[in-house]
């Protein structure tokens, strides 16, 4: 069996679709089956429905949570704080309170999420990071260097390609 590059964070919710190189493709399924989710985030929102930074406080911050609707169960799909290179390894971005998240509509039934990631590549990765750094080899996987977060919704299929594409390195 394959072992996918897949960031921590996403163990057991994201599956895999298609795998090439460094990119992953997938959706995002809770564990109890619902592939439809409510969509909290934090970003500056612009009218075609796509996210990006947001100045917080002294710094900036996003953030995409995805509330399953069948169970209410939370998933942290991503927080500039502490995903990727930007936020895992040089602690860029600011995290904010959930008080402080929007939930993104469509039809109010929730939308079904699809992700695109980038990962850093793990050789690169263990000869630039480990030894006497804090990282080890394995923590390539929540280094990634892309990510882009697709929403469908499944009432009225509009699709918001995009939502969340941001490069992280």
């Amino acid at each position: 069996m394959i072992e996918y590059p897949i960031p921590r964070h996403l163990k057991g919710i994201f599956t895999v679709k298609d795998f090439e190189r460094n990119s992953l493709d997938g959706k995002i399924v809770c564990e109890c089956g619902c592939e439809n989710f409510k969509v909290l985030y934090f970003g500056n929102e612009y009218k075609n429905g796509h996210i990006d930074c947001l100045k917080y406080k002294d710094g900036f911050a996003m953030n995409v949570t995805a509330v399953c609707v069948s169970c209410g169960k939370e998933h942290l799909l991503f927080d500039l704080a502490e995903h990727g290179f930007d936020g895992f390894i040089n602690s860029n971005g600011i995290k904010i309170p959930d008080n402080e998240l929007k939930e993104f509509n469509c039809c109010k039934s929730g939308f079904n999420i699809e992700m695109q990631i980038e990962t850093c590549d793990k050789e690169n990765f263990a000869e630039d990071f480990t030894g006497a750094e804090k990282f080890s080899a394995e923590d390539y996987v929540d280094a990634f260097n892309w990510l882009v977060i697709n929403l469908e919704c499944p009432n009225c299929k509009k699709t918001f390609r995009d939502f969340v594409n941001i490069e992280l390195s």
